[in-house]
């Protein structure tokens, strides 16, 4: 149901935040290498070219973010989190950072704090896409807050008419039929006409 977002990943290197500054020449480089070898899939060579670059006092937070990339890509969340947590640290505005460290947690089954990671992204992308906010009900809902993803899941419905997709009405007919009633079975046969 997560969608790794994988151009977007790729494309964070290129951009120099107003929170975190301009990227070295040497993190410029250090990021295209890693980008390189992220392709390749050659995950010891890329870890080697970020350490000098994260052992520097100060570095730009896509140093940390490229850091965390490599150990999503190996699938290694547990790891990958807490750089993103650094990255997004340094720079709150990185919605590309907040966008990985939710999918981490939900893939470490921490729903809260992917959904509020989620929610996050989607708060602070130009142009935020419309599953990241349902992957937050969908959070919202593992965690046992069907309140909280219905709302989220009715104000897309809302918000984003043209690009309805079946999961989300699936969701919310379940949050709908969980909660019971004669009102939400009512709201929830809407749902599958």
């Amino acid at each position: 149901m997560l969608l790794l977002l994988v151009g977007i990943l790729c494309s964070a290197g290129n951009a120099a935040t107003e929170e975190g500054g301009r990227l070295r020449p040497s993190e410029q480089a250090g990021i295209a290498r890693t980008r390189t070898y992220l392709e390749q899939k050659r995950y010891a060579a890329a870890e080697e070219v970020l350490r000098p670059l994260l052992e520097r006092e100060r570095h730009h937070p896509l140093v940390d973010f490229y850091r965390a990339l490599v150990a999503q890509h190996q699938e290694d969340y547990a790891a990958a989190c807490p750089w993103f947590e650094r990255s997004v640290g340094g720079d709150p505005t990185l919605y590309v950072g907040w966008i990985n460290l939710a999918q981490c947690r939900f893939n470490l089954r921490e729903y809260a704090a992917a959904a509020r990671a989620f929610e996050r992204a989607f708060a602070l992308a130009e142009h935020p896409e419309p599953r990241w906010r349902y992957n937050a009900a969908l959070a919202w809902y593992q965690d046992r807050k069907p309140e909280r993803a219905r709302e989220l899941l009715q104000r897309l419905l809302e918000d984003f008419p043209d690009a309805i997709a079946l999961q989300w009405r699936e969701l919310l007919v379940h949050i709908y039929m969980h909660e019971g009633g004669e009102r939400n079975q009512r709201l929830a046969l809407e749902q599958v006409e």
